[in-house]
């Protein structure tokens, strides 16, 4: 089905005990999956964890069901880390595990292995038992819940290396609950121990770029000094590597791309020497506007778009999105949840934790979610303010905080060299700021300045939220 529901993309039906049974499997946009069907015999369903299936019996009279299989759907980030260390000192790595689908995932187990010439000095994931042999490690978690993440911090050691040489440390995750994509559930990193008194700094021709709905080869330019190895991975399955992805110095990357059999842009990355590069892809055939105010040729047309295919918005009205118009907290709120789980089926507390949104409100369960996954503390110790528009630094910590998963009062490592004059590191949201430029979420209001007082309109909101998201 569509996101919205109203379309069926991929069916299967088959027969049941009689020929007065009849079942379907329909696939939805996200690649979950539903069973629907009706029945005059007796059957019963596979065990659930949700009662009603438990006894569903057909009866004599004509009865029916419909069921949707458990998903969830495990992402694995790479944080951020130096891929050339000029020395052989320890250093640490900081791997994070997050649940972004619509149900809890069981039996998740997380392991990496660690090449040779370098040794596991220490290995911590929070509540969770990290088990760490020097050469390989695992963290077993027996429940993930949606929007959740695990974090494992590794620290490791040089025991006998050359420079340039290339250390990749590998990682993949497993869980019972079913995954529809698994090409973001592994990672690696790749280190060099670099020559002394070298400092390696990365350039990249682009860390976005526009990709035909054809695919083909897309080239990509990096500049570094000669004696500065580098890597580059991917966990986007359209995207693979034409030319090495190990070299030295400057040099060009070319990728291959494969056509898009959607109609709708997709988004990919691609990590190169610790930086986050985007691809947007865009859909075969002519695309309609979806929204009257924001036509093709509207800067944010491909992102507005994504958001309405995901059923993440329906607009401001019937027909327009308000592109212009600035987001109030409450928005954001729905914005987020959708975009972190996909869904407006989710579990939340019925308490209210802040007094300006009871239960009445209509953004109530999606700021109950927001509070319960540790993504706001609210404007004050008992309120959230809904009606209050979200300023740009405000949406830097609400998004930050939602992609990397992070507990309350939980940290996180980030870029130390300043990337917008107007937010110094005085500056109290300078962490979540330096996270969005690193990632590759935000490129400044210009150059070299953020505007952090600054209102996020709908538009950019849309913006942030896919390349947040939609991709590793």
């Amino acid at each position: 089905m569509s996101a919205q529901g109203g379309t069926l993309l991929n069916t299967w039906f088959f027969d049941g005990i009689t020929s007065d049974d009849r079942y379907s499997v329909t696939l939805d946009a996200r690649g979950e999956i539903y069973v629907a069907g009706g029945a005059t015999t007796q059957f019963r369903l596979p065990s659930s964890r949700r009662g009603a299936l438990n006894a569903f019996k057909g009866t004599a009279s004509s009865d029916a069901f419909i069921a949707k299989l458990a998903m969830s759907q495990i992402q694995v980030i790479q944080d951020t880390y130096t891929a050339v260390l000029p020395t052989s000192n320890d250093f640490v790595l900081v791997q994070r595990v997050i649940n972004r689908g619509t149900e809890d995932a069981d039996n998740l187990s997380f392991r990496g292995s660690i090449p040779s010439g370098l040794t596991l000095v220490n290995c911590i994931s929070g509540t969770a038992t990290c088990f760490n042999s020097g050469t390989a490690y695992r963290v077993d978690v027996g429940q993930l819940a949606a929007g959740k993440a695990i974090e494992v911090v590794l620290t490791m050691r040089f025991v006998s290396a050359g420079q340039g040489i290339a250390f990749s440390i590998i990682n993949n995750v497993t869980t019972d609950t079913y995954d529809s994509y698994l090409a973001d559930n592994s990672s690696g990193a790749t280190v060099f121990l670099g020559q002394s008194g070298t400092s390696c700094n990365f350039a990249l021709s682009a860390l976005t770029q526009i990709v035909p709905a054809t695919g083909g080869p897309v080239t990509l330019s990096i500049s570094a000094p000669l004696s500065c190895p580098w890597a580059a991975s991917t966990q986007t399955d359209w995207i693979s590597f034409a030319t090495p992805n190990l070299a030295a110095g400057s040099s060009n990357l070319t990728l291959n791309v494969s056509p898009n059999p959607l109609t709708i842009s997709r988004i990919g990355s691609l990590a190169v020497a610790g930086q986050r590069v985007l691809f947007l892809q865009k859909p075969a055939g002519f695309q309609t506007a979806t929204f009257s105010d924001v036509p093709v040729t509207h800067p944010f047309f491909d992102y507005v778009q994504m958001m309405r295919f995901y059923g993440i918005t329906a607009g401001c009205t019937a027909t327009e999105y308000c592109p212009d118009a600035p987001t109030t907290r409450g928005q954001m709120a729905v914005f987020i949840i959708r975009s972190m789980l996909g869904t407006d089926d989710f579990s939340f507390p019925s308490a209210p934790y802040f007094n300006d949104v009871p239960g009445s409100h209509p953004q109530f369960r999606y700021i109950q979610k927001m509070r319960e996954l540790g993504i706001t503390a609210g404007c004050t110790a008992n309120t959230y303010c809904p009606s209050d528009n979200v300023t740009r630094s405000q949406m830097a910590v609400f998004l930050v905080r939602a992609r990397l998963g992070l507990a309350s009062g939980q940290s996180f490592p980030f870029p130390d060299t300043l990337s917008f004059t107007d937010v110094p590191q005085s500056f109290q949201t300078y962490a979540y700021v330096q996270k969005m430029k690193e990632n590759t979420i935000t490129s400044g209001c210009t150059t070299t300045t953020y505007c952090p007082d600054d209102n996020t309109t709908r538009g950019q909101m849309a913006v942030f939220l896919m390349r947040a998201f939609l991709a590793p």
